[in-house]
């Protein structure tokens, strides 16, 4: 829960707040290797495959800091969030076959998946 729950804290700033957005990078990785330590086997790519996408995430933030921003660097940016959700959701979806909270959560979601 405390990877979802970071990440989640993650994916919905305002990432022109590039401290704040440092900070939480360094919170959803810190999770990260907290699960990938008392993870199974697995997991772990999907666990790994976060990580990159969370990495990616901080490179697109911190292009942003002291310069011009272009389109070019917004596309990369968006993307790069985008890679952190997919890859969050295929991480939840992996776990909730043993943790009942996140599958509750998934039965939940709009459209009945």
């Amino acid at each position: 829960m405390a990877v979802q729950n970071s990440v989640g804290v993650l994916t919905a700033q305002d990432y022109t707040k590039v401290r704040n957005a440092q900070q939480d990078i360094a919170q959803v990785q810190k999770n990260l290797q907290s699960l990938q330590a008392v993870a199974s086997p697995e997991w772990k790519k999907q666990i790994a495959a976060l990580s990159r996408a969370v990495s990616h995430l901080g490179k697109a933030i911190e292009s942003l800091r002291g310069q011009a921003t272009t389109t070019k660097a917004w596309q990369t940016l968006g993307s790069a969030a985008e890679g952190v959700g997919k890859s969050a959701d295929n991480l939840r979806r992996s776990l909730s076959s043993t943790c009942p909270d996140l599958r509750e959560g998934l039965d939940h979601e709009p459209g009945g998946r």
